[in-house]
């Protein structure tokens, strides 16, 4: 009785790992194909609300230039320091980046599915394209245990779980894109206030892509890379591995934003692409 009720639990196992086999490989197959983030602002829509976005960051960096020329006039008529040039910088900084955010995130968009599709084609043991039916099967044949079988398919919910944060990234990328306009304005701010956090947080969102594929191809590979498994330790640990990588694949986007808070790098790159605007200027 009981090796029957553990032969119908491990079908039931492998009937469900099964299933989660095919959305995975498709997944897999479409980020690696194209990034996984998808330009969705090239619509008749998105552009008039981008069109709509930049008539109000204009209208709102008209109100507060007049207020920063008033202030500016109050202190010099006491006698206070003032910076009419630096101002002048300032907007011209802001008229630059309600036009071209957009396009600038476009092309951080297309930067990060450069570096996915770089990822993902590394010739190492394995390929992320590759069929999984197959890897299923061959991983079938060496976990034969419910246990592992059981960690496999935690492994793939996991693998699900990263294609649909592709998909979340992409329409971040999309308000990223809408809303870029309207914090430009914060080149008004002497360190570049909302428009610095925007340019931060866009490029980690764009670098997080290939972080996570980066990840999922590794976790494949613990699958499927070569060599035989000659004992039962290695054939639980290939599981618990590929798993293991799978939830560090999910908390990648976390990750990278500690990585990017504590070193500064966001913040660092933006200040050099300001220094060198306001050089042009």
């Amino acid at each position: 009785m009981e090796t029957l009720a553990g032969s119908a639990v491990s079908g039931v196992v492998q009937w469900l790992f099964k299933i989660l086999v095919t959305p995975a490989q498709w997944g897999l197959v479409l980020i690696t194909s194209g990034g996984g983030l998808r330009y969705l602002w090239g619509t008749a829509w998105a552009q008039v609300a981008i069109a709509a976005m930049q008539g109000t960051a204009f209208a709102v960096l008209a109100l507060r230039a007049t207020q920063d020329a008033l202030v500016m006039a109050s202190l010099r008529a006491h006698g206070g320091p003032t910076d009419p040039g630096g101002l002048i910088k300032r907007v011209v900084a802001s008229v630059a980046a309600i036009v071209f955010g957009p396009t600038l995130a476009v092309q951080m968009l297309y930067i990060g599915n450069d570096l996915a599709q770089m990822v993902a084609h590394f010739g190492l043991a394995t390929s992320l394209p590759a069929d999984m039916t197959v890897q299923a099967r061959t991983v079938q044949g060496v976990f034969t245990g419910v246990l592992s079988l059981a960690v496999l398919l935690f492994g793939l919910v996991l693998v699900l779980v990263c294609l649909g944060q592709s998909l979340v990234r992409s329409i971040e990328m999309l308000l990223a894109a809408l809303l870029s306009p309207l914090l430009a304005v914060g080149f008004m701010s002497e360190n570049g206030g909302t428009a610095s956090a925007w340019f931060t947080d866009t490029l980690l969102l764009a670098c997080t892509q290939a972080g996570q594929v980066l990840l999922l191809y590794v976790a494949v590979t613990f699958l499927v890379s070569p060599g035989a498994v000659t004992s039962i330790g290695q054939a639980l640990l290939r599981p618990l591995f590929f798993v293991a990588t799978c939830w560090v694949a999910v908390k990648t986007p976390h990750i990278l934003r500690q990585y990017a808070t504590h070193s500064g790098i966001g913040g660092g790159l933006m200040g050099l692409a300001g220094r060198a605007v306001m050089k042009f200027i």
